[in-house]
């Protein structure tokens, strides 16, 4: 059943505007006006002090970031791997559907040179990055070389950290 449409307060329209439905949701589900609890005016005055501490704890609590551990795995095709070449599409695509299993992701660059592939994997631990790999080993067309990676400011923060 829809609502018959209502005339709603200075309140409500301001209280939408700054993106907060949901309150608005449960205020009217109790039957109660905004302006009436005083909500708007301790709300207004709060954030025109605080605004930037406002907006930094009301995105953090919607917007979790979560960045995982970055690891460059270098690989080698074995005689096995290199005989049945044809094959690496699907073995890759197999090797995508383990890491994003895992809850992570991972880009694949082939390279002329010493390694004949790259790989950049994000996994949210060192457990996953290594049962993928061990997996990968396993079947034997590949041998790979695995290097924990850290972003410029991880690293600056732990080069810059007290030693212990």
């Amino acid at each position: 059943m829809v609502e018959p449409e209502r005339e709603r307060s200075f309140g409500e329209h301001a209280a939408e505007k700054a993106g907060i439905e949901g309150l608005l949701a449960l205020s009217r589900k109790r039957g109660r006006n905004l302006q009436r609890n005083g909500f708007l005016k301790n709300f207004w005055s709060y954030l025109s002090v605080n605004r930037k501490d406002f907006y930094v704890r009301w995105f953090r609590s919607y917007l979790q970031v979560k960045v995982l551990p970055s690891f460059v795995v270098l690989g080698n095709w074995t005689d096995q791997g290199i005989r049945n070449v044809q094959e690496a599409p699907e073995r890759i695509k197999a090797t995508r559907s383990m890491v994003e299993k895992a809850g992570g992701k991972m880009q694949l660059f082939y390279t002329l040179g010493k390694y004949d592939f790259v790989m950049i994997v994000e996994v949210p631990n060192d457990d996953a990055v290594m049962a993928i790999l061990l997996c990968l080993g396993s079947m034997g067309n590949v041998r790979t070389t695995t290097l924990k990676a850290w972003t410029e400011s991880e690293g600056a923060k732990i080069l810059t950290a007290p030693h212990p």
